[in-house]
């Protein structure tokens, strides 16, 4: 299917710090959330977006012991960041979910999947569910037109 989930995990947070590596029964949030994504069906490509920041390195030392991709992009822009991920982990489409999002649903996930591959979507996401379980998916076509198109 030529499609990724992207985490967007940084540790620069301003209300809790270093929220992605915030511990829950012993394990960091972000591996929750990887573990609960390999639940999904359709996608086996699973990367972290993080920034090449001093701060960040310990996400992808933390990658690398768990055996998880991960990719180091521009600290602000994330739009460029997926879009450099894209290139280097040669992908049509991704999955955006947010690292501090551990009860993303997978379930929702592969439906959207579906629905976004067979409708050939440039962007599609989930209405009306709770803050914190939602993803999206969006062709790479139309990011690089949303960048090259922004203007803040």
């Amino acid at each position: 299917m030529n499609i990724a989930i992207f985490i967007a995990v940084r540790l620069k947070s301003k209300r809790l710090k270093r929220k992605a590596l915030a511990k829950i029964g012993g394990i960091e949030l972000i591996l929750h959330l990887t573990k609960r994504l390999k639940n999904q069906k359709r996608v086996k490509k699973i990367v972290w977006c993080t920034s090449k920041s001093n701060e960040d390195k310990i996400l992808c030392e933390l990658a690398n012991k768990n055996k998880v991709d991960f990719f180091r992009g521009d600290e602000k822009n994330v739009i460029l960041r997926f879009i450099k991920a894209a290139e280097k982990f040669k992908v049509k489409n991704i999955v955006r979910v947010t690292g501090d999002n551990p009860l993303t649903d997978s379930i929702i996930m592969d439906q959207m999947i579906d629905s976004h591959i067979s409708t050939s979507s440039d962007y599609s996401y989930s209405a009306g569910l709770p803050i914190g379980v939602a993803s999206e998916i969006i062709n790479i076509k139309t990011l690089k037109y949303c960048l090259k198109n922004l203007q803040d």
